[in-house]
C-alpha cells in the first residue's frame, strides 16, 4: 500500500490539516499568491471554476450549484448551533442586553465528494 493510502487507515489523522499535508510526497507549495489555481491552497473561485471546466454531463452540478449547496450546509449548521452559540455569548457578556459587544467567528470545514456533494466535516 502506498504511504498516502496508509493514511486512510489512520482514524486519528485529520486529512485536511495543512501541517500534515505539507509533509506529503505530492505536496505542491504555492509560490505566487496571484495564482489561485496552483498548489495545495487554492481559492474558492478557482475550485468552482475547476468544477465548471471539468463537467462531463449536464446532470453534474455547476460551480454555482456547488456553492449554493455549500451555503445551505453552512446555514443548516448555524441553525443547529444557534442555541449553544447564543448561550456562550450570553454567559460571557451577561450585562449586554442589546447584544452589541462581540461576535463569534466560526470556521466550517466542508468536504466535496466525487459527485460534488457537500458534507460537513467540522466547525471550529
Amino acid at each position: 500500500m502506498s504511504p498516502q493510502g496508509s493514511n486512510l487507515n489512520n482514524l486519528c489523522m485529520h486529512l485536511t490539516n495543512y501541517a500534515i499535508n505539507k509533509e506529503a510526497e505530492g505536496f505542491v507549495q504555492n509560490q505566487n499568491e496571484a495564482e489561485t489555481d496552483v498548489g495545495h491552497k487554492r481559492s474558492l473561485t478557482a475550485i468552482l471554476d475547476h468544477i465548471d471546466k471539468n463537467r462531463k454531463t449536464e446532470e453534474e452540478p455547476t460551480g454555482d450549484q456547488v456553492w449554493e449547496d455549500i451555503k445551505q450546509v453552512c446555514v443548516k449548521t448555524l441553525m443547529a448551533g444557534i442555541h449553544p452559540i447564543a448561550n456562550c455569548y450570553k454567559s460571557s457578556r451577561p450585562h449586554d442586553v442589546e447584544n452589541s459587544l462581540c461576535f463569534h467567528i466560526l470556521g466550517i470545514d466542508i468536504f466535496l465528494d466525487s459527485q460534488c456533494k457537500s458534507w460537513l466535516i467540522e466547525v471550529n
